[in-house]
């Protein structure tokens, strides 16, 4: 099998089909996994076969004498597509979305052309959360694999001189990783420094190992069959992405286990029995094509299945739609290799051609965002900008990076350590409202906590009874506060937790359920007025009736300690209201509500706070 060739005193890569075969693999992973397609649960492992691959590559690649030409040649390999792409998603995005969805597209964009596009999502929200729209999502790991590449200077004299830090940097990274992964999934999943591993790994078989190994024997051969073995199978099985901890999340044991089996076929080469069969040159020319497969098959998804207010939406409604689908993807890419890829990766023409293409998207963003606002009449532009009528998410991001283990946040640090506080308790609908429940509670000099898990007191969820207990004991909370989705909680958990905070004298104060819709209310209201389709009636009486048995056994545990308060006759008056006077939206969803609709809840909440300073 072909290896590395010494050629005046440098390593030079001789071609090694078994290297595309792999790529071809890897990018067949994710376009069936984002697809959707049935048995490719987890083929989004394989990015991480990317990742070890490119880590191998760049340590054959790099040259120290030869610095500059390394860069530029980098430059010239990968950003002609990657600026294409970005450039045509978003030339299309302004023709195809509303000013919301364009927004978000517009947003990417910009992180992408800086080459920051895993910072912008890391942001945001999961990979695997489908409800924003975001055509350039995959752009996450190019721009991981650059900031490797800005790095490669130094990880090479730090792997040739120093092995044993080298190999420390390396253990550090992929502990961080899987103690991340337990915590905040989506730093381990976005950042560099948790990622750096993967890449290490592969420039570490290239430096140490190289071609040496890549010889017949029958230890080879047996090696190399596992690690393919592996490699192909464990994509398969059905890995959770939003999972937390080192077993069943991402990127942990599964990645770890295809890290090491794609390091071990580079050592060893692909065993002889799969290097002749005809499915490995089929996978070979899929992976010289699959760098355009890769940028172009997730924007042709995404706009090709475009529904405003419906996020991403990757899984075709008839079989007619997946074959157009499969053959725009197939077309696209194939457009992107001939007419980018290959005619530009001539140094000077193809950072040229970059350059412009970057140039005329960020110049194209706010010419078009301008144009979109032209198109919508301000009534329609009012419901558009719900998406973006809303707070930060809990405690932030990196709160929970920072601070692993911390049950709560404190909101208001501003706020002395002596003044009286109180513990916010929910799940999304307790973060949407944190904007007005935190204005009235500094009003008042009043602290705010709030659980930093999403899922606190809820089944399955990481913060339980006991822990919300101890947290507001070891807070010195004067109260707990709790408002939850319907149907998130149960009235017996939360009678527990009355009962075991009424011996430390902590009051619960229980704000009901706002009422929810059955489809996006931004939607709901776009339809009604370009369509004429009616808006769906919902009295107090109605949704009360949904809610009766659950609100009755809450009103079972009503006690000197427990307090309830109605929401629903805030937004029912009688029939559920959607949107407010001036035309903005309560809700950015189906059921989460914008800082508009929780400022419908201030009286609410001024009432429940008031009743708590008596």
């Amino acid at each position: 099998m072909p290896g590395l060739a010494i050629i005046e005193g440098r390593q030079i890569m001789e071609y090694r089909e078994d290297i595309q075969v792999l790529r071809g693999l890897a990018v067949l992973f994710v376009v069936l996994f984002h697809l959707q397609a049935p048995g490719f649960h987890s083929g989004f492992l394989g990015v991480d076969i990317f990742f070890v691959i490119s880590g191998y590559l760049m340590a054959v690649m790099y040259d120290p004498a030869r610095k500059r030409e390394f860069f530029l040649k980098r430059a010239a390999r990968l950003l002609p597509a990657y600026c294409a792409t970005i450039f045509v998603t978003l030339l299309g995005a302004a023709f195809v979305t509303t000013p919301n969805d364009f927004f978000q597209v517009a947003h990417q964009a910009l992180f992408g052309a800086a080459f920051l596009s895993n910072v912008g999502f890391w942001m945001e929200n999961s990979y695997f959360d489908k409800s924003a729209f975001k055509p350039l999502l995959h752009l996450w790991s190019l721009s991981l694999e650059i900031q490797f590449y800005l790095l490669v200077p130094l990880v090479a004299g730090l792997c040739r001189r120093y092995r044993p830090g080298y190999a420390l940097i390396a253990l550090l990274s992929a502990g961080g990783c899987f103690l991340a992964v337990g915590v905040s999934p989506s730093s381990a999943f976005f950042l560099l420094p948790f990622r750096l591993w993967e890449f290490l790994l592969g420039f570490g078989v290239a430096t140490w190992l190289g071609g040496r190994w890549q010889t017949a024997g029958r230890g080879k051969t047996i090696a190399s069959s596992t690690a393919l073995a592996v490699l192909v199978t464990v994509p398969l099985l059905a890995l959770d992405g939003n999972a937390l901890g080192f077993v069943a999340g991402h990127p942990g044991l599964h990645a770890l286990i295809v890290s090491l089996a794609c390091g071990t076929l580079l050592a060893f080469g692909l065993p002889r029995w799969a290097q002749a069969h005809p499915v490995s040159h089929a996978l070979a020319r899929l992976g010289t094509w699959s760098y355009s497969v890769y940028l172009a098959h997730f924007p042709v998804i995404v706009l090709f299945l475009y529904q405003p207010f419906s996020g991403t939406l990757l899984t075709a409604p008839d079989p007619v739609s997946a074959l157009c689908l499969l053959g725009m993807i197939a077309a696209c890419s194939a457009l992107l290799f001939a007419g980018v890829e290959q005619p530009f990766r001539q140094r000077a023409r193809g950072i040229r051609f970059s350059l412009a293409a970057a140039v005329l998207t960020v110049a194209a963003i706010p010419l078009a965002l301008q144009t979109q606002s032209y198109l919508f009449p301000a009534r329609e532009r009012l419901i558009y900008e719900a998406w973006f009528d809303r707070d930060a998410f809990r405690c932030g991001e990196m709160y929970s990076l920072l601070h692993r283990g911390d049950v709560s946040c404190n909101l208001t640090p501003e706020l002395a350590a002596s003044a009286p506080a109180v513990l916010l308790v929910g799940n999304s609908h307790a973060d949407a409202i944190k904007g007005t429940f935190l204005s009235v509670a500094r009003s008042r000099g009043i602290a705010v906590r709030f659980i930093v898990q999403n899922t606190p007191l809820m089944a399955g969820g990481r913060v339980g009874v006991e822990d919300v207990v101890r947290e507001a004991r070891d807070k010195r909370v004067e109260a707990v506060v709790l408002h939850f989705s319907p149907g998130a909680v149960s009235a017996q958990t939360i009678g527990r937790l009355v009962a075991a905070l009424a011996p430390h004298r902590i009051r619960v104060a229980y704000l009901l359920p706002i009422p929810v819709w059955q489809q996006s209310v931004p939607k709901m209201l776009i339809n009604n007025i370009t369509d004429g389709v009616p808006l769906p009636v919902v009295s107090s009486s109605g949704y009360s009736q949904r809610q009766r048995a659950f609100e009755d056994a809450v009103a079972n545990l009503a006690g000197p300690g427990f307090r309830v308060y109605r929401t629903d006759q805030v937004f029912c008056r009688p029939v559920c209201q959607m949107l407010g006077e001036n035309g903005r939206p309560y809700y950015f969803d189906d059921a989460h509500l914008t800082a508009t609709g929780s400022e419908q809840l201030r009286p609410v909440i001024t009432t429940l706070f008031d009743e708590l300073g008596r």
